[in-house]
């Protein structure tokens, strides 16, 4: 039988219902027994989702099913209201709707440490010294899990034996980048959290990300970002620091980093050398918000920073969301757990093949996913039909490809209403690479008719050149991650932090 929680998590796997239209919903009492013209009739988005026959039903089953992982997983589910849900990220203006939560989460003392994948020597030192002196002090370190920056200050403040959590662009079924997987455990371990608004099944794709980012500033009074380009993924926490209240503190940059030419230093000479006006179109906020970016300069300025988190504390701090053994008033009630840290389907981490393939086609398949970086989705998947009998439809599909817009949450319908989660463990691998391929690549997310994905042959293949192209060639191809590894210190800097 539906409840409440079910009732509003169907509805979130509705394509086109957001936190808007899920909040607007959730006033409603009896949610759980309304038909669905009575639930179309709450929002005209709710409307148009459940106007395709089985649509309700197969949300339904998405929920019931997402619910059931995040209770094997040890994971908790809050909703924006609830009384778990962390009041530090209430404050926010741009609040999920849901927080899936492995781990603890720490009230107040939370400071976000964030920025560049591909450090300067100085940046990764210096991310590893604040993390390390505020983490020893209590603070809990916030960051997204990435390469470089990121990395650096969850290993900084588990060394330091604090407290860290990484926020998560993907549903917790996994972990991304997949070479963090030991990090993310160890977070687990040492009473950490890993935090993420997004089901279970959910993939990554970059959009994911910059709202990721959002919550990472959400969950913290305050943002520090060590080094990022202007355009850098960082900078969306750092602009959602700022519309949030929050304080935003860069480190300065030495004379020697001025001089040179590094993308990672791009911000911060920017807060050195720009105008006012330069700065608030950098980071698209009012020049009153400027007052509320500061730059550090070593250990001198560290306490100020915590002067800063203890005005900004709320009236009351307590841990929340322990993992184990606490239940909400949104989880069954059952007190089942599983060890921990728990990976329940962690995906492929490698492009499926189907069965039987010519080496003509596993020649071209090969040469098509060296070429993969080139903009040319739909040259490439054309060239695949040439290459192989059984993918006699994939004209009239790439023609339809080029008509809308519905990919994702077609693929996910099918998913859920034909596939309804409880296929063998070899089909839910399959079906979740077609979801990484359509929900990643700039081809999937176009119109896909229902015959393709009935192809799971034809679908693997397809799927899998689009994810190495989106999902792992850009990974590896972008610009150089930095691993902590390489993060020493060169010998010609002095450091002050």
């Amino acid at each position: 039988m539906t409840d409440r929680l079910s009732a509003l998590i169907a509805l979130g796997w509705l394509p086109g219902v957001g936190a808007a239209t899920l909040r607007k919903a959730a006033v409603h009492d009896e949610l759980e027994h309304m038909s669905t013209e009575d639930l179309g009739a709450i929002d005209s988005r709710i409307s148009r989702a459940l106007a395709e026959a089985g649509a309700w039903d197969a949300a339904l089953r998405a929920a019931d099913a997402d619910r059931e992982q995040a209770l094997k997983a040890g994971v908790h589910l809050f909703i924006h209201g609830d009384p778990g849900f962390p009041r530090i990220l209430a404050r926010a203006s741009e609040v999920p709707f849901f927080l899936y939560v492995k781990g603890t989460l720490q009230e107040q003392n939370t400071l976000a440490v964030v920025g560049t994948r591909a450090p300067t020597p100085r940046g990764a030192v210096v991310a590893t010294k604040i993390a390390t002196h505020f983490a020893a002090s209590g603070v809990s370190i916030v960051g997204g899990l990435a390469f470089g920056i990121d990395a650096a200050a969850h290993v900084a403040a588990l060394d330091a034996g604090g407290h860290t959590v990484a926020v998560l662009g993907h549903g917790l079924q996994t972990i991304y980048p997949r070479e963090h997987a030991a990090l993310a455990g160890r977070i687990l371990d040492q009473g950490g959290a890993l935090v993420s608004e997004y089901p279970f099944g959910t993939p990554l794709v970059p959009a994911r990300l910059i709202e990721r980012d959002r919550i990472q500033a959400g969950l913290s009074q305050a943002v520090i970002m060590v080094q990022s380009k202007s355009d850098g993924g960082s900078m969306h926490a750092a602009k959602a620091a700022l519309r949030y209240g929050r304080r935003l503190y860069v480190p300065a940059p030495l004379d020697a980093d001025l001089a040179g030419d590094n993308p990672a230093i791009e911000v911060p000479r920017m807060l050195t050398q720009a105008s006012a006006e330069e700065i608030c179109a950098l980071f698209r906020c009012d020049e009153e918000k400027l007052a509320e970016i500061q730059m550090i300069s070593g250990r001198d300025d560290y306490l100020g920073v915590t002067q800063y988190l203890q005005g900004s504390a709320l009236s009351t701090a307590t841990p929340i969301l322990q993992t184990q053994l606490q239940e909400t008033a949104f989880m069954p009630d059952s007190h089942a757990s599983a060890p921990d840290p728990v990976w329940i389907n962690p995906g492929p981490t490698k492009a499926l093949q189907t069965e039987s393939q010519s080496p003509e086609l596993e020649i071209k398949i090969s040469l098509l996913q060296e070429q993969s970086q080139q903009p040319q989705d739909l040259d490439a998947l054309a060239e695949i039909h040439c290459f192989h009998d059984e993918i006699t439809g994939l004209e009239k599909v790439l023609d339809e490809m080029r008509r809308g817009n519905r990919a994702y949450s077609l693929a996910r319908k099918h998913i859920v209403q034909y596939y309804g989660f409880d296929g063998t463990t070899h089909e839910q691998d399959m079906l979740q690479v077609i979801l990484d391929g359509m929900d990643a690549s700039p081809v999937y997310r176009r119109t896909i008719n229902e015959e393709a994905t009935s192809d799971l042959d034809f679908a693997l293949l397809a799927a899998a050149v689009v994810r190495d192209r989106a999902i792992v060639a850009k990974e590896m191809g972008q610009d150089a991650d930095m691993h902590l590894s390489d993060a020493e210190p060169a010998p010609e800097y002095e450091f002050q932090f």
